[in-house]
């Protein structure tokens, strides 16, 4: 999570849909290019009209939201539901539910961007894009409903 709060405004477009992570924000070191839902899409676009900062979360001014400020939110979070949790266990919980919706394990690889040995990213991206888009759209639907 500290790591998507690095996101800048200009890693989206809006116009496409699609969020780009340059390799210097990702855990793997690697690019990485997702769909975003129209849903998303949508709140994204009236978080931009009122926001004056190059980061997508950020505290309104031109820092992002520190690492620190984010694991205290999820501590305080866990402790106020009594289940104990980390931020990057909302990231084992998305895959978890993922694939309860049915989604293939590769999909869900591919949204986490896991590194691939250069065979399977080869032979994965002929499809994986439309899967990667249908995948995203299912999360959207049932978690904004």
């Amino acid at each position: 999570m500290s790591k998507t709060s690095l996101i800048k405004w200009s890693y989206i477009s809006l116009e496409q849909g699609n969020l780009y992570l340059p390799g210097s924000i990702t855990k793997n070191g690697k690019d990485h290019r997702l769909p975003l839902s129209p849903q998303i899409v949508e709140i994204l676009k009236e978080e931009k009209r009122l926001s004056k900062s190059p980061y997508v979360f950020s505290f309104g001014g031109d820092r992002f939201i520190p690492r620190r400020t984010i694991n205290n939110w999820c501590s305080e979070l866990s402790h106020k539901v009594g289940i104990k949790f980390t931020s990057h266990d909302l990231r084992k919980l998305a895959a978890d539910s993922l694939q309860d919706m049915g989604i293939n394990d590769d999909v869900i690889e591919m949204i986490l961007n896991h590194s691939q040995g250069d065979l399977d990213k080869v032979y994965k991206q002929r499809y994986s894009q439309t899967q990667v888009r249908l995948a995203i759209d299912k999360w959207a639907g049932v978690v904004l409903g």
